[in-house]
């Protein structure tokens, strides 16, 4: 018996990626100025930002559906699953997942609510699949996956809060901090909750901050586990940021979905925290 690992499209990965390491995605949708695509599927990340900068109002996103999910659990009626999804606070596409499990009445199904988004996300399905390879059973991956977690933490730099503030996933009082010119202000997700710690005048003293943040905050030079960077259409942020770091990982280009809250020109890192 096989065991199969299925991801949301906000894990960021790409689908080359996901081939090499043997993921399957699940799309989640984006609509832009009326028309909508499938994340990764029909709209490259490229293509999205050159979209999103002509746009007359903000993409919306939409959430994968139970039917999305009991559609590729069906595909792969004999194996065990390995499935991986964004925070639950920030999207419903868990409570689909959960749904669809309930609906296949299947316990060999294994629902992991990441508790992150993107490069966070992308080191939990980097770890599965480490996982898998080393022939680890499926029940014994979930439960690894569900004490990972929580422990992980992302640390994003962006340009502006008035996306995350728009889609609400932050509050108005918060936005303002963004609005302010040259401020980059620095969030923090963890545990699915995003807040605002930090701001900085420029992006190279916000990639400084961010670097003191991880470095001051968690362990991650003490541990094994993957560490993660990306950006939204600022490759030469992350760039700089990367050169600071003393570990190196994946590199990410956040996608039209998370691409909509985050907005463009935001860089970020992701590592796990056993503190």
């Amino acid at each position: 018996m096989a065991i199969r690992l299925i991801a949301d499209s906000t894990c960021d990965i790409t689908i080359k990626d996901c081939e090499r390491m043997g993921v399957e995605l699940i799309p989640l949708k984006v609509t832009i100025d009326g028309k909508t695509y499938l994340d990764k599927f029909e709209l490259t990340n490229e293509e999205f930002y050159e979209k999103m900068a002509k746009a007359e109002d903000i993409p919306v996103t939409t959430l994968a559906s139970p039917h999305d999910f009991i559609d590729k659990f069906d595909e792969h009626p004999d194996d065990d699953i390995i499935c991986i999804t964004v925070s639950s606070k920030l999207s419903g596409t868990y409570q689909s997942a959960v749904i669809a499990k309930e609906e296949t009445g299947r316990n060999n199904i294994h629902i992991i609510d990441s508790c992150s988004v993107s490069l966070g996300a992308g080191i939990l399905v980097e770890y599965a699949a480490k996982m898998i390879e080393n022939g680890e059973k499926a029940a014994d991956i979930g439960a690894k996956l569900s004490e990972i977690a929580p422990k992980i933490e992302l640390y994003a730099a962006v340009d502006t809060l008035k996306y995350l503030v728009k889609g609400g996933r932050l509050g108005k009082a918060s936005g303002a901090v963004g609005s302010l010119l040259g401020i980059k202000p620095i969030l923090r997700v963890k545990d699915g909750v995003i807040e605002n710690v930090s701001k900085e005048r420029g992006m190279a003293k916000a990639v400084a901050k961010m670097k003191a943040l991880v470095e001051k905050n968690t362990d991650y030079l003490e541990n094994d586990f993957p560490i993660t960077y990306g950006h939204s259409n600022n490759e030469s942020g992350m760039e700089i940021l990367m050169a600071q770091m003393s570990r190196t990982g994946s590199r990410y280009f956040i996608g039209s979905v998370v691409g909509t809250h985050a907005g463009p020109g935001a860089v970020g890192i992701a590592v796990v925290n056993t503190k």
